[in-house]
């Protein structure tokens, strides 16, 4: 019993030191906003979105950004290695892109999906 209240305890301490500012909430800028844009202009040449798409789709790409400007926040706050928080980097990107894919797949047809899939390769 003593084990898992220390394993316990040391799993909340662990957490609770390793936050590092976990309220930090990014400002969308306008930077992130043509980026988002670009993104979903090119999901729009190879789709053809109509103006409801657009939004939802605008609205993906822009949640990336703040979800990309939080990373870059929490890696300058980390202490880590350039190399350690480049290897951890590529796993979240990857995963929010799956992410950002499978959101896209709700927003799109069936079509529109693999046309975006086939130019996006």
């Amino acid at each position: 019993m003593r084990t898992l209240f220390a394993a316990i305890a040391l799993c909340a301490i662990t957490a609770s030191s390793s936050a590092q500012d976990r309220d930090f909430y990014p400002q969308d800028t306008e930077a992130m906003w043509q980026n988002a844009r670009k993104h979903m202009n090119l999901v729009d040449v190879s789709s053809a979105l109509s103006a409801e798409q657009k939004e939802k789709v605008l609205e993906v790409y822009m949640q990336a950004e703040r979800e990309l400007v939080a990373i870059d926040h929490r890696y300058t706050m980390s202490g880590h290695t350039a190399e350690e928080d480049a290897k951890e980097r590529a796993m979240v990107i990857a995963n929010m892109d799956m992410i950002a894919n499978k959101k896209l797949r709700e927003i799109l047809s069936t079509e529109q999906m693999t046309k975006w899939e086939e130019a996006s390769k």
